[in-house]
């Protein structure tokens, strides 16, 4: 006789069940189980890692630095420093899983995710022409990301059942609830956290791809603290590094203020980039009420 557990085995196996439905299922066993560290983990995977969150470390990609050149396409971007070219090239992705699947089984096999603007402005500038960067992928590790995943899911099942949990029907007993909160499923072991990530997309390398960034920014918001900012920069001096860098963020904050479509994507990165110095100003308190409008705001 089929049961929920049985039925979640069998879906893990099967290769035409997606991904995504796979994470339904399972996310309405744990549910119905009342297993909630697993609820949050299953509803993280399919509709994306919010900001702020913790990302799992089988999460993180590591690829090849290029270049965009308008004569030859994508090409190599070498960069002496070997440690800062080991920091560049990994970075994790908060995709909702739907999306890297869809990936992974697209007909191009040149996948890549765009660095912050930030990120891309400083490598841009030490550049004798200037040519936008981006982290290269292998589309087996974004294959090897999904199975990790529906890997996962199949193990935690197999537990329930050696366990006695089947589910009858469309539910649980009450005894198969209580013996389930030993046997969550944790997802540490599939490697430690690495923090949280922002707008880490990957894509693939189509002609014309673009990015679209859905989450409302308050414009008029931002403006206001950019000029409360400047206000109080003026009568508290930064490090001189510190005040450069900040002042350049508030310029590129500007310039897209500005601007007739303003990209939401630039205004982000440039105000974590503020935040993260600020936060760095040792004793220094001048700023609190801006860090807690900011956090506020790109929550």
């Amino acid at each position: 006789m089929a049961t929920l557990v049985l039925d979640l085995q069998k879906d893990s196996l099967d290769k035409t069940v997606s991904t995504t439905d796979l994470l339904r299922k399972a996310l309405m066993v744990a549910r119905k189980l009342r297993v909630t560290n697993l609820v949050e983990w299953l509803t993280h995977e399919l509709n994306g890692y919010p900001d702020g969150t913790e990302i799992p470390a089988y999460r993180k990609l590591k690829g090849e630095l290029k270049v965009y050149n308008p004569y030859h396409g994508w090409i190599p971007l070498t960069i002496a420093n070997a440690a800062h070219a080991e920091l560049l090239s990994e970075r994790g992705t908060s995709q909702a899983i739907s999306e890297l699947d869809r990936i992974s089984n697209g007909d191009s096999d040149a996948v890549y995710i765009r660095l912050p603007p930030s990120v891309g402005r400083s490598l841009m500038k030490g550049m004798e022409f200037p040519m936008e960067p981006a982290l290269f992928l292998s589309k087996t590790q974004i294959h090897g990301l999904v199975d990790k995943v529906r890997n996962a899911v199949l193990e935690w099942a197999l537990s329930l059942e050696e366990q006695g949990i089947m589910g009858e029907g469309m539910s649980f007993s009450q005894e198969e609830q209580r013996q389930a909160g030993s046997v969550t499923l944790n997802v540490q072991h599939l490697g430690n956290l690495i923090g949280s990530m922002h707008d880490s997309q990957v894509q693939q390398d189509t002609t014309n791809s673009t990015q679209t960034y859905s989450k409302p920014l308050d414009l008029e918001a931002i403006a206001k603290i950019i000029e409360e900012l400047q206000s109080r920069m003026a009568k508290e001096r930064l490090k001189p590094e510190e005040e450069a860098q900040v002042k350049s963020e508030i310029a590129c904050v500007e310039t897209q203020l500005a601007a007739p479509r303003p990209n939401v994507r630039v205004i982000k990165e440039s105000l974590r980039s503020t935040r993260a110095i600020l936060e760095g100003v040792a004793g220094n308190a001048v700023f609190q009420g801006i860090l807690t409008a900011l956090g506020i705001l790109l929550r």
